[in-house]
């Protein structure tokens, strides 16, 4: 740094005290035990301090041996400012005056600001982060083919998927205050993420890269997620569709096990807003029964990516493809009636996983880990019963609205009751928002009601997605309406009342 005309004396003190307070305290502190006495008796000016602290020390004798530190007076310009009389008898006006004479230049030591090579290289440590902790938010449990798991593909120069992920991180890393929205940094990588990809999808040669370019899109997914649980999903489903089409459909991408369990997400996702919406499924039957037949593999499960397991599963889908379908018109249709039937009968006669087994084993992880399993089997079940009692059914019993209200009030009380005796520390916990959505529409328990507060608002201060914030406000509406106005209020209608344009609007809620 050279002399500059005109250089303040101002400035030059705002130079040497930023560098100072940049030092490490730990260095300084092991410098300070090294201070000659008679500076530390004498010595009323802090700059003083401050000035010897900063200047490097000789912490060897003659004889080679560790000793008192010894300044080194030609090694650095820093002992130009003074000498022992200097320290001893030091004066603020004389030694400040001398700095202002020697200028910039004699700060040479002040660390230039860290040039990186790349951003991934800039980012490296958050994008660890990102990969050992965040990549696993979104999953019952962690698994090798972890589809939000990105590091591998951001090294192969993808910079749109790189930008998305760092804004996941930054949101992650960052917290998730309530009356905050998030931070800068995380829209300015999200923007630079969506124009990227963008450009990237009216590249001609994007039938080549449209598997890859689902990586960006669940990363997208997640992104909107963060900022709304209200969104047009069903227009990034119909483009997440496109692209797998794309690429050769169901013949190609089911030969990759990191695509199957992205279009696994895909799928669980479109279920979610077409229950929750009831229209149709964007994704064809077809794709579900082609991950069926994949899923028994080594490399993953449907519990371990979604929390539910296919015996469920099966139904649930079943569900989300009729729910689009039973309308006012189709009631009366007996083909349809009777499959719901079918399915009904098939959740009712369903036994989960770990009721007659022995628990006797010696490894009480796996025993807890299978009682909470249970559990959530159960809770799903009850509350897919819950969902086709609102839904589908015309049954002349049910035209009795005690006895619909009684039923309903059973089949909350049992899947609510599953979900408060799974372990807080289970990872299938945070995977039930539906089921909590559904049963507790339903119930008039204040003990399950505070349950549902204090649920929503621990997993939203985990991962920070509004989802959970979202699904309280409509019970909330839901319950007062009951509680206070007396009437029998439905979740789909304040769910109704809440879509951008009504039940067609272009903005739907997902709450998985």
């Amino acid at each position: 740094m050279g002399m500059q005309m005109g250089y303040h004396k101002s400035s030059a003190i705002q130079d040497a005290l930023t560098w100072f307070e940049q030092r490490d305290m730990f260095s300084m502190q092991m410098q300070s035990l090294n201070r000659p006495r008679n500076l530390e008796q004498n010595a009323d000016d802090e700059l003083a301090l401050l000035l010897y602290d900063a200047a490097p020390q000789n912490t060897t004798t003659s004889g080679g041996e560790v000793g008192q530190a010894q300044p080194a007076a030609n090694e650095s310009p820093w002992h130009s400012f003074f000498d022992k009389s200097d320290i001893i008898g030091f004066g603020r006006r004389s030694t400040l005056e001398r700095a202002f004479d020697l200028g910039p230049r004699h700060f040479s030591s002040v660390p230039t600001p860290v040039r990186y090579s790349s951003t991934e290289d800039q980012f490296s440590i958050l994008l660890d982060r990102y990969d050992r902790e965040f990549c696993t938010y979104p999953i019952t449990t962690d698994v090798d083919i972890n589809p939000f798991r990105y590091r591998k593909e951001t090294s192969r120069g993808s910079k749109h998927l790189l930008h998305a992920i760092i804004a996941l991180a930054c949101h992650h890393r960052d917290g998730y205050p309530v009356q905050n929205s998030p931070s800068i940094e995380f829209y300015q990588h999200k923007n630079q993420a969506v124009a990227l990809y963008r450009a990237a999808m009216e590249n001609p040669q994007i039938q080549a890269q449209s598997l890859s370019a689902l990586d960006t899109l669940l990363a997208l997914w997640c992104i909107d997620s963060i900022e709304s649980a209200l969104n047009p999903w069903r227009t990034h489903l119909s483009h997440a569709y496109a692209l797998l089409e794309l690429s050769g459909g169901i013949d190609v991408w089911s030969l990759s096990f990191r695509s199957q369990t992205q279009v696994t997400m895909l799928l669980w996702w479109d279920a979610v807003v077409a229950l929750v919406s009831r229209r149709p499924c964007v994704m064809p039957y077809t794709y579900f029964e082609a991950v069926l037949q994949w899923e028994s593999s080594q490399f993953w499960t449907f519990f371990e990516l979604i929390g539910c397991p296919r015996e469920l599963l099966v139904p649930l889908m079943q569900f989300a493809h009729l729910a689009g379908q039973f309308n006012r018109w189709s009631r009366g249709m007996n083909v349809t009636k009777a499959v719901i039937a079918q399915v009904e009968g098939n959740l009712r006669n369903y036994q989960p996983p770990g009721e007659d087994e022995d628990v006797d084993s010696r490894d009480e992880e796996k025993v807890q880990e299978a009682r909470d399993t249970y559990h959530c089997c159960e809770a799903i079940r009850h509350s897919l019963l819950i969902y086709a009692l609102r839904v589908f059914s015309d049954d002349d019993r049910y035209m009795d609205s005690s006895y619909m209200t009684a039923r309903l009030k059973y089949l909350s009380r049992v899947s609510l009751d599953h979900v408060c005796s799974i372990s807080p520390s289970s990872g299938t916990l945070k995977q039930l928002l539906f089921v909590i959505l559904v049963a507790g529409a339903e119930t008039n328990d204040d003990d399950h009601k505070d349950f549902i507060r204090g649920y929503c608002r621990r997993w939203f201060e985990t991962f920070g997605y509004p989802m959970f914030t979202s699904v309280i406000e409509i019970l909330e509406e839901v319950w007062t309406g009951r509680d206070v106005v007396g009437e029998d209020i439905w979740w789909g209608d304040v769910v109704d009342s809440r879509h951008h344009g009504g039940i067609d609007g272009d903005l739907v809620f997902c709450f998985g």
